[in-house]
């Protein structure tokens, strides 16, 4: 870092999964390109078509940078580490890719990303979920609604970003970003018809009844042989938050 004046390092890791105890094979960057520096973090991200991203442990970087756009987590989100890895790059200069796994990464079994499918509520909840958690009676659908309207908050904070973008090259890249956590939102986890969700969406622009139908006929392009009506279905079926 010292040497070559970086702003950010970035390099892969090695998965370790305590409760099978077993390595997992798991590159964490997708870089097929050989070129290791970068003249700036977001070219990294641009030439490897990285559009959704997240950062946290894995690598080092000035702490300078963070003030540039006093960028912090967003509390009381799931995820937090995406919008910020983003963001990160993008307002890094001077980056270097190294391709050897210094760190690992330990998957414990309580983890929040293991304890995805569970329908008991845990004795303790986080504050964020415990208002919410009135209206659910099996803690999965919680996670899932509320992982929902984190997609959301994270496509919002990358737009409000990209609102002062002067680079076509990094608009269009961050565009391509947004609507990635967008589509995410609405294939899979658009079943709950959210105030909040939708106020988030008028903020970027984005009209969601337009943008599933754009996404049904994108599938049904792909993949002719499933029936329309499946689909629509699949993308339209909402249960109403009480």
């Amino acid at each position: 870092m010292l040497e070559n004046d970086l702003d950010l390092c970035v390099h892969e890791w090695l998965k370790y999964d305590e409760e099978k105890k077993e390595f997992i094979e798991d590159n964490y960057i997708p870089s097929k390109s050989k070129q290791s520096f970068f003249d700036k973090g977001v070219d990294f991200l641009v030439k490897n078509k990285i559009n959704q991203f997240f950062f946290s442990v894995q690598g080092t970087f000035k702490s300078e940078i963070l003030n540039r756009y006093n960028l912090r987590f967003t509390q009381g989100i799931y995820h937090e580490d995406h919008d910020f890895g983003t963001l990160l790059f993008a307002l890094a200069l001077k980056t270097l890719y190294i391709k050897d796994e210094l760190i690992i990464y330990r998957i414990r079994a309580n983890s929040i990303i293991t304890s995805l499918d569970s329908d008991i509520f845990p004795a303790k909840l986080p504050y964020f979920l415990k208002e919410l958690s009135k209206n659910f009676t099996s803690y999965k659908a919680l996670r899932e609604y509320f992982y929902a309207y984190c997609l959301l908050v994270i496509a919002y904070n990358l737009y409000q970003f990209s609102q002062s973008l002067k680079s076509k090259q990094e608009k269009v890249f961050f565009k391509k970003a947004i609507f990635r956590y967008i589509n995410e939102y609405i294939l899979n986890h658009s079943h709950i018809d959210d105030p909040k969700a939708k106020a988030l969406c008028e903020k970027m622009n984005i009209n969601i009844a337009k943008r599933q139908k754009i996404l049904i006929l994108r599938i049904y392009w792909r993949h002719p042989k499933k029936p329309l009506s499946h689909l629509s279905s699949k993308l339209f079926t909402r249960k109403k938050l009480k």
